[in-house]
């Protein structure tokens, strides 16, 4: 079992996003078949597509099921 955790406000930017967010997860299962258990919170997010522009102020994504990648 493999685990990532992030720093506080970790920020990921590419052409047209930026995504700052915090995570503490771990991977377990197969390369065929990897099963993520944890949570990433999502403090803000900005997504430019066709000239709109996207604000996420905050979210949670929690992976829980410890037979399959189903986040909730």
């Amino acid at each position: 079992m493999s685990k990532a955790v992030s720093a506080p406000d970790a920020r990921m930017e590419w052409p047209g996003a930026q995504l700052q967010a915090e995570a503490n997860l771990r991977v377990r299962g197969t390369w065929e078949h990897p099963i993520l258990l944890g949570h990433i919170h999502i403090c803000r997010v900005i997504y430019i597509l066709r000239s709109n522009r996207y604000r996420v102020t905050r979210g949670d994504l929690n992976f829980a099921n410890p037979f399959r990648l189903d986040p909730f």
